[in-house]
């Protein structure tokens, strides 16, 4: 029996049978770490008489290739040397057929997540409902034991331990001195050295955040758990809660200097909301129009304000976080230059992490000081009441004067038509027609000009208004352009028909 041969991933030391690599590796640490030379030596040789095994099978199997050449069991040997770390050259090859296997990735990887996820959601779920019996008194370790027990087989449902001879994760058998347990979230049986124990505290603020019931972060350690009231699970199940814990303190917890920065960013982003409201509302002011009141542009300003104060600060804050290091790196500079050149190599390491970790927070507060400087040094100032007064008094004064104007012109151009109407060669029934416009009228004076048409009656000119006369003239003009494909003169009468039905529309709510 001696002489038999062993298959299996045996102990080349002892020949114990470990049935997997884990439990080899842990057997040869616990029970011949202090045979290191002959166990170097036993493992040399198993591994070269598995090298020589391979080889030879190798030599057999593998047919000549294309060219006619054989592969050798030289290179064989290299790729087995090269499993065993020793470092082989291999000649340059040209790249040849591939193939992505992306999709297919994608797909295993999220059907691996959409599995964990819900494995997960799972014990949070379990992890639950036993916390709240736990503290209802219904599962009270204290006064009874067997009433715990039999209300977490409620939660999930345990493995029968006549069904199960050797631990799910280390596979050693059970016996006098290795005791069964179940997990309390998946219920399967585990040895003691394979089993963690979930703090109450832990639990309850993990499956608070979960629900979303609290904006903090779970503990991410797993404080003082104690076996006699904290919740038993398996290396599988703790590991899945600790990934979530983790999860979740990244997604709530920030360092002091991202929160000053978002604050600072949300501050930015709020300038960029109410800016254009503000330049809108300070040009019209400016201009005396009254489309805006001044009351609404000052509170705007404040608002504007506040948050310019908000990413001053927040940026002084950031410097202020680095200040003992900038006063600290000053000192190392003073001491380098007194101590000589080989003091000062020793220290450059630490030195270079501390400028690289300055400067980013002063170029934060240089990207806040040039935001202000666009922002709020550019930030048009608004009139005083009695200054607005005076600009909507001279706005008022400009478009009375430009209003005469154009009545002027209009009561140029109906006199004018009497002169026409009143010539013999016009008729009792013929109509008014329309003079050639004077230089005041939008029509040009050199080149194209419009042909003069009946637009109103004689009778009719004295009760039209002048500007709703000249308003029907500009009408016509623009419509014998277009037909005379004379786009410019066509612009420049719509914008005169844009200026005359503006101070209609004026004098209409006055």
């Amino acid at each position: 029996m001696e002489d038999s041969v062993k298959e299996g991933l045996i102990c080349p030391i002892c020949h114990e049978d470990q049935r997997n690599v884990v439990n080899l590796q842990r057997h040869y640490e616990e029970a011949h770490s202090s045979e290191d030379k002959a166990g170097f030596q036993a493992l040399k040789g198993f591994f070269g008489k598995a090298k020589r095994r391979l080889l030879a099978i190798g030599d057999e199997k593998i047919a000549p290739t294309s060219g006619g050449s054989p592969r050798s069991s030289q290179a064989l040997a290299d790729g087995a040397a090269a499993g065993a770390g020793v470092d082989v050259h291999f000649e340059p090859q040209e790249f040849g057929f591939s193939r992505s296997y992306l999709r297919q990735f994608k797909k295993i990887r999220e059907d691996h997540v959409k599995r964990t996820v819900i494995e997960t959601n799972t014990k949070i779920i379990r992890l639950e409902k036993m916390l709240k019996g736990i503290r209802s008194g219904e599962a009270d370790t204290k006064s009874d034991s067997k009433k715990r027990k039999v209300f977490e087989q409620s939660i999930v449902q345990w493995a029968a331990d006549n069904s199960v001879n050797t631990c799910l994760f280390c596979e050693r058998n059970f016996g006098m001195l290795r005791r069964k347990h179940h997990c309390r979230l998946c219920g399967k049986v585990i040895c003691n050295s394979c089993s963690e124990f979930i703090s109450l505290s832990f639990a309850a603020s993990l499956a608070e955040t979960a629900k979303g019931a609290s904006g903090k972060a779970p503990v991410g350690e797993n404080v003082d758990p104690n076996p006699d009231t904290d919740i038993r699970t398996c290396l599988a199940c703790f590991g899945l809660l600790l990934r979530r814990s983790s999860q979740l303190h990244d997604k709530y917890s920030k360092s002091p200097l991202v929160q000053l920065y978002d604050r600072m960013m949300l501050a930015m982003q709020e300038v960029h909301n109410l800016e254009p409201r503000y330049l809108a509302m300070a040009e019209s002011l400016i201009a005396g129009e009254q489309t805006h009141s001044l009351s609404m542009a000052q509170d705007l300003k404040h608002r504007l304000i506040k948050q310019f104060e908000l990413i001053d600060q927040a940026s002084k804050r950031i410097v202020a976080m680095v200040q003992p290091a900038i006063q600290q790196q000053e000192q190392k500079q003073q001491q380098k230059a007194q101590k000589g050149k080989a003091k000062a190599e020793a220290n450059d390491q630490v030195s270079n992490v501390s400028e690289r970790h300055i400067k980013l927070h002063m170029q934060i507060r240089a990207f806040a000081g040039g935001f202000l400087q666009d922002h709020m040094v550019t930030m048009p100032s608004l009139p005083d009441p009695q200054k607005l007064k005076m600009l909507q008094a001279e706005r008022a004064r400009r478009a009375e004067e430009k209003a005469q104007r154009d009545r002027e012109v209009a009561q140029r151009a109906m006199e004018q038509r009497r002169l026409e109407l009143e010539r013999p060669t016009s008729t009792p029934s013929s109509a008014a027609v329309s003079p050639v416009p004077p230089e005041e009228a939008a029509a040009p004076s050199v080149g194209w000009q419009p042909k003069v048409t009946a637009l109103v009656n004689a009778a009719d000119i004295d009760q039209q208004d002048p500007l709703l006369l000249q308003r029907d003239v500009l009408r016509g003009y623009i419509e014998q352009a277009r037909k005379a494909k004379k786009f410019d003169e066509v612009q420049a009468l719509e914008s005169s028909l844009k200026d005359i039905e503006a101070e209609i529309a004026r004098s209409k709510k006055l």
